[in-house]
Protein backbone atom coordinates (compact mmCIF):
# COMPACT_ATOMS: atom_id res chain seq x y z
CA UNK A 1 0.00 0.00 0.00
CA UNK A 2 2.85 2.39 0.81
CA UNK A 3 4.52 1.61 -2.55
CA UNK A 4 1.26 2.43 -4.38
CA UNK A 5 0.88 5.74 -2.52
CA UNK A 6 4.49 6.67 -3.31
CA UNK A 7 3.95 5.96 -6.99
CA UNK A 8 0.81 8.11 -7.05
CA UNK A 9 2.57 11.01 -5.32
CA UNK A 10 5.54 10.80 -7.69
CA UNK A 11 3.25 10.86 -10.72
CA UNK A 12 1.34 13.85 -9.34
CA UNK A 13 4.55 15.77 -8.68
CA UNK A 14 5.81 15.09 -12.21
CA UNK A 15 2.55 16.38 -13.74
CA UNK A 16 2.69 19.50 -11.55
CA UNK A 17 6.29 20.32 -12.61
CA UNK A 18 5.39 19.82 -16.27
CA UNK A 19 2.47 22.25 -16.01
CA UNK A 20 4.64 24.93 -14.34
CA UNK A 21 7.61 24.68 -16.72
CA UNK A 22 8.32 27.96 -18.59
CA UNK A 23 7.42 28.15 -22.28
CA UNK A 24 10.17 28.35 -24.90
CA UNK A 25 11.28 32.01 -25.32
CA UNK A 26 11.42 31.67 -29.09
CA UNK A 27 7.80 30.39 -29.15
CA UNK A 28 6.63 33.34 -27.09
CA UNK A 29 8.24 35.80 -29.50
CA UNK A 30 7.44 33.75 -32.66
CA UNK A 31 11.22 33.58 -33.17
CA UNK A 32 11.14 36.75 -35.26
CA UNK A 33 13.22 39.93 -35.05
CA UNK A 34 12.37 43.34 -36.50
CA UNK A 35 14.40 44.07 -39.63
CA UNK A 36 17.03 46.79 -39.37
CA UNK A 37 16.52 49.66 -41.80
CA UNK A 38 19.66 50.79 -43.59
CA UNK A 39 19.82 54.10 -45.39
CA UNK A 40 21.98 53.63 -48.50
CA UNK A 41 21.47 57.02 -50.13
CA UNK A 42 22.81 60.44 -49.21
CA UNK A 43 20.29 63.26 -48.82
CA UNK A 44 19.59 65.44 -51.82
CA UNK A 45 21.08 68.39 -49.95
CA UNK A 46 22.43 68.98 -46.46
CA UNK A 47 19.89 69.07 -43.64
CA UNK A 48 19.05 72.51 -42.35
CA UNK A 49 17.04 71.33 -39.34
CA UNK A 50 18.17 70.85 -35.76
CA UNK A 51 21.48 69.07 -35.17
CA UNK A 52 21.43 65.29 -35.22
CA UNK A 53 23.80 62.66 -33.93
CA UNK A 54 26.32 61.49 -36.45
CA UNK A 55 25.05 57.91 -36.30
CA UNK A 56 21.35 58.49 -36.99
CA UNK A 57 21.43 58.28 -40.80
CA UNK A 58 24.81 57.05 -42.05
CA UNK A 59 25.45 53.71 -43.73
CA UNK A 60 26.58 51.11 -41.20
CA UNK A 61 29.71 49.22 -42.22
CA UNK A 62 31.70 46.32 -40.83
CA UNK A 63 34.64 48.59 -40.08
CA UNK A 64 36.46 47.25 -37.01
CA UNK A 65 39.05 49.98 -36.53
CA UNK A 66 38.77 52.34 -33.60
CA UNK A 67 40.26 55.70 -32.79
CA UNK A 68 41.56 57.13 -29.56
CA UNK A 69 40.06 60.13 -27.83
CA UNK A 70 39.76 61.42 -24.29
CA UNK A 71 36.77 59.07 -23.93
CA UNK A 72 38.75 56.00 -25.00
CA UNK A 73 38.23 53.97 -28.15
CA UNK A 74 34.99 53.64 -30.10
CA UNK A 75 33.61 51.70 -33.04
CA UNK A 76 33.31 53.63 -36.30
CA UNK A 77 30.37 54.21 -38.61
CA UNK A 78 30.71 55.46 -42.18
CA UNK A 79 28.93 58.74 -42.91
CA UNK A 80 28.05 59.15 -46.59
CA UNK A 81 27.98 62.79 -47.62
CA UNK A 82 27.46 64.26 -51.06
CA UNK A 83 30.58 63.25 -52.94
CA UNK A 84 32.53 61.86 -49.97
CA UNK A 85 32.50 59.45 -47.06
CA UNK A 86 34.16 59.58 -43.63
CA UNK A 87 34.33 57.29 -40.61
CA UNK A 88 32.92 58.81 -37.39
CA UNK A 89 33.25 57.25 -33.90
CA UNK A 90 29.91 56.11 -32.50
CA UNK A 91 28.34 58.02 -29.64
CA UNK A 92 30.99 60.73 -29.33
CA UNK A 93 30.07 63.32 -31.97
CA UNK A 94 27.08 65.43 -32.86
CA UNK A 95 26.43 66.34 -36.51
CA UNK A 96 25.01 69.59 -37.86
CA UNK A 97 24.45 69.98 -41.60
CA UNK A 98 23.70 73.44 -42.96
CA UNK A 99 24.35 75.98 -45.70
CA UNK A 100 26.83 78.78 -45.03
CA UNK A 101 26.87 81.55 -47.65
CA UNK A 102 25.65 79.08 -50.25
CA UNK A 103 28.16 76.36 -49.25
CA UNK A 104 27.09 72.97 -47.86
CA UNK A 105 28.87 72.36 -44.55
CA UNK A 106 28.82 69.36 -42.20
CA UNK A 107 30.19 69.95 -38.71
CA UNK A 108 30.85 67.27 -36.10
CA UNK A 109 31.10 68.60 -32.56
CA UNK A 110 32.41 66.55 -29.67
CA UNK A 111 29.55 65.71 -27.31
CA UNK A 112 31.88 65.90 -24.32
CA UNK A 113 34.03 68.85 -25.46
CA UNK A 114 31.98 71.35 -27.56
CA UNK A 115 35.13 73.32 -28.38
CA UNK A 116 36.44 70.35 -30.41
CA UNK A 117 35.13 70.23 -33.99
CA UNK A 118 35.67 68.56 -37.33
CA UNK A 119 34.16 70.21 -40.41
CA UNK A 120 33.76 69.33 -44.09
CA UNK A 121 32.75 71.98 -46.61
CA UNK A 122 32.45 72.00 -50.39
CA UNK A 123 33.89 74.88 -52.39
CA UNK A 124 32.41 74.58 -55.86
CA UNK A 125 34.55 75.78 -58.75
CA UNK A 126 37.68 76.35 -56.66
CA UNK A 127 41.03 74.64 -57.19
CA UNK A 128 43.12 73.44 -54.26
CA UNK A 129 45.20 76.63 -54.30
CA UNK A 130 42.08 78.81 -54.45
CA UNK A 131 40.54 76.81 -51.60
CA UNK A 132 43.68 77.42 -49.53
CA UNK A 133 43.36 81.14 -50.14
CA UNK A 134 39.68 81.05 -49.27
CA UNK A 135 40.38 79.28 -45.98
CA UNK A 136 43.10 81.73 -45.00
CA UNK A 137 40.66 84.62 -45.50
CA UNK A 138 37.76 82.80 -43.81
CA UNK A 139 39.83 81.70 -40.79
CA UNK A 140 41.87 84.88 -40.44
CA UNK A 141 42.07 84.47 -36.65
CA UNK A 142 44.50 81.61 -37.29
CA UNK A 143 48.05 82.11 -38.54
CA UNK A 144 47.76 79.39 -41.17
CA UNK A 145 50.83 77.97 -42.89
CA UNK A 146 51.04 75.44 -45.71
CA UNK A 147 52.72 72.17 -44.78
CA UNK A 148 54.98 70.07 -47.09
CA UNK A 149 52.12 67.65 -47.82
CA UNK A 150 49.80 70.47 -48.95
CA UNK A 151 47.75 70.59 -45.75
CA UNK A 152 47.62 73.69 -43.53
CA UNK A 153 48.03 74.30 -39.81
CA UNK A 154 47.69 77.40 -37.70
CA UNK A 155 47.14 78.74 -34.21
CA UNK A 156 44.80 81.35 -32.82
CA UNK A 157 46.94 82.64 -29.98
CA UNK A 158 44.23 84.95 -28.68
CA UNK A 159 41.62 82.22 -28.20
CA UNK A 160 44.13 79.43 -27.62
CA UNK A 161 43.04 77.14 -30.47
CA UNK A 162 44.82 75.09 -33.10
CA UNK A 163 43.42 74.32 -36.57
CA UNK A 164 44.38 71.70 -39.16
CA UNK A 165 43.10 71.68 -42.74
CA UNK A 166 43.21 69.18 -45.58
CA UNK A 167 42.16 69.70 -49.20
CA UNK A 168 40.60 67.24 -51.61
CA UNK A 169 40.28 68.69 -55.14
CA UNK A 170 38.00 67.23 -57.81
CA UNK A 171 37.06 68.26 -61.36
CA UNK A 172 34.31 70.60 -60.14
CA UNK A 173 35.66 72.00 -56.89
CA UNK A 174 37.48 71.21 -53.66
CA UNK A 175 36.43 69.66 -50.37
CA UNK A 176 38.03 71.26 -47.33
CA UNK A 177 38.27 69.25 -44.11
CA UNK A 178 39.27 71.12 -40.97
CA UNK A 179 39.50 70.11 -37.34
CA UNK A 180 40.28 72.24 -34.32
CA UNK A 181 40.63 71.96 -30.57
CA UNK A 182 42.03 73.97 -27.63
CA UNK A 183 45.79 74.36 -28.00
CA UNK A 184 46.82 72.51 -24.85
CA UNK A 185 49.00 69.45 -24.28
CA UNK A 186 46.07 67.54 -22.77
CA UNK A 187 43.83 68.18 -25.78
CA UNK A 188 46.62 67.46 -28.24
CA UNK A 189 47.26 64.10 -26.59
CA UNK A 190 43.57 63.33 -26.24
CA UNK A 191 42.24 64.53 -29.60
CA UNK A 192 45.20 65.22 -31.88
CA UNK A 193 45.83 61.65 -33.02
CA UNK A 194 42.13 60.74 -32.95
CA UNK A 195 41.03 63.62 -35.18
CA UNK A 196 43.92 62.93 -37.53
CA UNK A 197 42.75 59.30 -37.83
CA UNK A 198 39.20 60.42 -38.59
CA UNK A 199 40.54 62.77 -41.25
CA UNK A 200 42.58 59.90 -42.72
CA UNK A 201 39.34 58.01 -43.38
CA UNK A 202 37.97 60.78 -45.66
CA UNK A 203 37.43 59.53 -49.22
CA UNK A 204 36.06 61.09 -52.37
CA UNK A 205 33.35 59.13 -54.16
Amino acid sequence: MKKQMSAVLALGLALTMTACAPQNVADAADGRQAPTAVNTEAAAEPETTAPQTATENPVQTTETAAVESMEGTAALTRYDGQGYSIMIPDGQWRLESEWEDGRPVQTWESIYHPDVELEVQWLAGLSKEQAQGFLMADEDDFQLETQPDGSMMGRDTQDGEILFARFYPSETGTFVLTYSYPDTTEMAEGFGAGLSSIADSFQLK
